[in-house]
């Protein structure tokens, strides 16, 4: 029928077949080119076929492929997990029907995550004969499973349907989600630890501000700080250190604190000035503290 075909077009067919050899040891992907030969007076003698193994070349064409489709996946995935504070169940799903894409035949790929107690799955997920499994266990103790399954039988590849860097991508995913796992509850003890400091911060029977060294303003104070020398806290924030101290000059609390930022912590008693004009006797602590790359002295009393 090509030979019929190329006589009738007068001129080069190609066409890519699978051929199998004689001996039954394997099949190839073979592009055959045909075309008509004449003698010369133009008369049709026959046709030339060529047949070239082209098997390898489109199974590197392929491999190209597939390797561009996985790191795209997992790009979108590393993407998709970078903001810890998205609600995980969303964050899986988005993730979960990600996952298929990145598969040799993603029009019959399902996938299925349960990451931190929580389960995801794309539509139409069944368990088939056809999966892949990979697992994780993050420092906390959660446990991650991923599955993907195909939904009808494809030819074998190094694992069953599976390309063996298909697994690669599907370690790759568990352990990022692994990591988003881990970041999540570091988060979660990070700002427990911080309600329980603010919290400590504004019960505190102490008087305690944060003093800017080179502006002397006081950048954060708990309630009491300003309740007891008379001031609301926008009056408070407004104020510098030499508009409440009452027994040293400016450059006399400059000179204590260029001491204190040395890292050298100093007590003392001394006086405060009370919105109303009158005095208060204290007994003032002040260290250093750096936070946030900021450095800052701390002042109780």
């Amino acid at each position: 029928d090509n030979d019929q075909r190329a006589i009738a077009a007068g001129v080069l067919r190609s066409k890519e077949e699978w051929l199998h050899f004689a001996d039954g040891s394997r099949e190839g992907l073979f592009e055959a080119v045909k075309t008509p030969l004449v003698d010369e007076d133009g008369t049709l003698i026959g046709v030339l076929g060529i047949a070239r193994d082209i098997t390898q070349r489109r199974r590197e064409q392929r491999d190209l492929r597939e390797r561009v489709k996985e790191q795209h996946c997992l790009y979108r995935i590393f993407a998709l997990t970078e903001d810890v504070r998205l609600p995980l169940a969303r964050q899986l799903q988005q993730v979960v029907d990600e996952i298929p894409l990145g598969w040799q035949y993603p029009e019959i790929a399902t996938a299925r995550l349960l990451v931190d107690g929580v389960l995801s799955f794309t539509a139409g997920f069944t368990e088939t004969a056809w999966m892949q499994h990979v697992a994780a266990t993050t420092r906390q103790g959660s446990e991650l499973h991923l599955s993907i399954a195909y939904l009808e039988q494809r030819p074998e590849e190094e694992e069953g349907p599976f390309l063996r860097e298909e697994r690669g991508l599907a370690e790759a995913i568990i352990h990022r989600l692994a990591e988003v796992v881990e970041r999540r509850h570091a988060l979660a003890e990070v700002e427990a630890r911080d309600r329980l400091i603010t919290t400590m911060y504004a019960q505190s029977t102490d008087s305690i501000v944060l003093v800017d060294v080179v502006s002397q303003r006081f950048v954060d104070f708990n309630t009491i700080a300003h309740t007891a020398l008379g001031y609301s806290a926008e009056e408070f924030t407004r104020l510098r250190v030499q508009d409440i101290q009452a027994t040293l000059s400016p450059e006399q609390i400059l000179a204590e604190h260029t001491t204190v930022l040395r890292g050298r912590a100093l007590s003392h008693e001394t006086k405060l000035r009370h919105k109303d004009g009158s005095l208060r006797d204290v007994a003032l602590t002040l260290r250093p503290l750096i936070l946030q790359g900021r450095q800052l002295i701390s002042a109780v009393w």
